[in-house]
């Protein structure tokens, strides 16, 4: 099964859309806005320790900097 996950960004209401789960498709929503396009600096085993990733109160949404995304 293919994922798709669009990613928002809450400061500019642009969206992009990953082949990605959501909160690895918010971290690197977030790092490739700082111009970090080396994709192996965030791969799937460190996403849990990214310092930005949070997840809603509700637990069906993720957030990293100014990028969301609904599970």
């Amino acid at each position: 099964m293919i994922v798709v996950t669009k990613v928002f960004n809450l400061r500019t209401e642009q969206y992009q859309i990953f082949s990605i789960d959501a909160a690895y498709a918010v971290i690197c929503a977030y790092e490739q806005s700082r111009g970090n396009n080396n994709t192996w600096e965030y791969t799937e085993p460190r996403i849990k320790d990214h310092r930005l990733l949070e997840c809603g109160a509700s637990g069906r949404t993720v957030f990293c900097g100014d990028f969301a995304a609904m599970l």
